[in-house]
């Protein structure tokens, strides 16, 4: 129930109020409203479909955009609620005795097994049921998000995955930029070469080649992020608690900062780096003023951006007395 109220009231306390912004900036770029925000606004809580072609749900009358894996997440909460039983039974047990348990894992299946699932994913779901983010039919990002979410779970707490991803960090980062740059070389080979240079090129499935780097990327950067954050995070900064609390409402608010930034820069053809520089420091600067000085000290505001009511000094006051 605390997880349903965490993430379902954030979601829609977000994409009634936070996510507009986005959904207004894109209809006015493509030239569906001409009209302010706050015209946009009074229309789009009315929560009645749009004309098509207005922004990304239109035709829903409601959008979540970014904030897409809220949703994703209290579903997969509730279907790993309703597999915990079998962690309990016999076949947990078979499970937990097996060489396949995480806790069992060795170096080569931590990096082969999730490396090649993600991969098959990558080849076979991927080009027959493209990302959607629309919950219901993105059997792709559910393959590719439900696992890394049953993975989290199932090793985030056991000490040996730590220890031993964290000896393998410099292979897996070895790893990572090895099939980074081969997958970003076959991208870039295909797009470049003229039909008359592939006939010198061996008749191999380039596409599935291309696919296994990819996927071997994604595992071996999150094992080498992953390694390197417990590595240098993992130990009591006074800081980190804020930083911690933080994450949740960044997550809720940067992309709210980042979309009209753009819409605002864009028609004064900056430089490139300028035009990045200024997004990334407005959107850091727009997610610091935006917690600091509201979200972290209002109690009414903190569970619309999935905190605790009572900010962590008042209840640590409570707990003192």
């Amino acid at each position: 129930m605390r997880r349903t109220h965490r993430l379902l009231l954030p979601l829609a306390f977000g994409m009634l109020l936070i996510v507009p912004i986005q959904a207004y900036c894109e209809a006015v770029a493509n030239g569906t409203f001409e009209a302010g925000f706050g015209a946009f606004l009074f229309r789009y809580l009315q929560l009645r479909p749009w004309p098509e072609g207005g922004f990304a749900g239109a035709s829903h009358g409601v959008t979540w955009n970014h904030l897409w894996y809220i949703a994703y997440l209290w579903v997969y909460t509730l279907v790993l609620l309703a597999l915990l039983p079998l962690r309990q039974g016999r076949l947990g047990a078979k499970l937990a005795e097996s060489p396949m348990a995480p806790a069992a894992w060795h170096g080569i299946l931590l990096i082969l097994i999730p490396a090649l699932y993600f991969s098959a994913c990558l080849y076979w779901l991927q080009p027959r049921f493209p990302e959607t983010h629309a919950l219901t039919d993105d059997w792709f990002g559910h393959a590719k998000y439900f696992a890394a979410f049953l993975l989290g779970f199932a090793l985030a707490r056991d000490d040996r995955f730590w220890r031993r991803i964290d000896r393998m960090r410099w292979w897996t980062l070895g790893l990572a930029i090895a099939s980074l740059s081969l997958y970003l070389f076959l991208r870039l080979a295909g797009r470049e070469m003229v039909e008359v240079d592939w006939e010198s090129v061996p008749d191999w499935n380039w596409h599935a080649i291309s696919r296994l780097a990819h996927g071997v990327y994604l595992w071996m950067a999150l094992l080498t992020i992953l390694a390197f954050a417990h590595r240098w995070l993992n130990r009591p900064f006074r800081w980190l608690p804020r930083a911690n609390e933080a994450i949740y409402p960044w997550y809720i608010l940067h992309q709210s900062l980042i979309i009209p930034l753009v819409f605002i820069l864009t028609p004064l053809a900056l430089s490139g780096w300028l035009e990045l520089a200024l997004v990334l420091a407005g959107t850091l600067l727009g997610c610091l003023l935006f917690h600091e000085l509201l979200i972290r000290r209002i109690r009414l505001l903190r569970p619309l951006f999935g905190l605790p009511a009572k900010p962590p000094a008042l209840l640590g006051a409570r707990l003192k007395a």
